[in-house]
């Protein structure tokens, strides 16, 4: 699968291993590198890209920030934070930013991998360190409101945040598209979830289907 991607990383020698293992693994790729958050945005101004990997520390721009600014100009864009940040609140405020997807810069390359491909068939991606801290500290308060689903709605939710599409819903399930479509938008309004992506972090906040 050839791809145009994004880095954007402020440290050359991360940024560089990062744009040798996408050219390796995505052979015919063209990865494109930035350093600071003004030119990335200058670069999407004259390149399409399929994967923007975002760092969160920036010299010039805060990484939530730059997410929500490039999800203004390009709401298609599909971005995975890859970054050393492994607290609550820099998951919880890059997938309100927009972000398809978090990694920790300790992933191996089975899991960025994963998450590329996972991102790039619309799905979310949170890589296995980043569930674990988000079940495993999850605040109290998220024990106390966990609203009401039928087993049919588990049993979507749980393929939701596995990150299977609609259509794979609707296959796996054996009902049509748009009862899958149904069930979903039934789901996010019950957990008042905006998009996917926070409806993933609502459901493993809560440990709702650890029960």
């Amino acid at each position: 699968m050839a791809l145009n991607l994004l880095i954007i990383e402020d440290h050359p020698i991360v940024a560089e291993g990062l744009q040798r293992f996408c050219s390796s693994n995505f052979p015919g790729s063209e990865c494109l590198i930035s350093g600071t958050g003004k030119n990335a945005l200058a670069l999407l101004n004259g390149h399409h890209f399929d994967i923007i990997l975002l760092d969160i520390n920036l010299p010039d721009y805060n990484g939530v920030d730059l997410c929500a600014e490039i999800k203004v100009r390009i709401p298609d864009a599909r971005i995975i934070a890859l970054t050393s940040f492994l607290q609550r609140s820099y998951v919880e405020k890059m997938l309100q930013a927009g972000a398809s997807g978090y990694l920790n810069k300790n992933a191996d390359t089975d899991e960025i991998i994963e998450a590329i491909e996972n991102v790039m068939s619309g799905k979310s991606f949170l890589s296995r360190s980043v569930k674990e801290m988000m079940k495993n500290k999850a605040p109290a308060d998220s024990q106390l409101k966990k609203p009401s689903l039928s087993n049919r709605e588990k049993q979507i939710l749980a393929l939701i945040t596995d990150g299977l599409t609609n259509q794979e819903i609707a296959e796996k399930l054996y009902i049509s598209l748009q009862t899958a479509i149904s069930h979903r938008k039934n789901i996010m309004i019950k957990f008042n979830a905006k998009n996917t992506a926070e409806l993933v972090k609502l459901t493993i906040q809560s440990n709702y289907l650890e029960e």
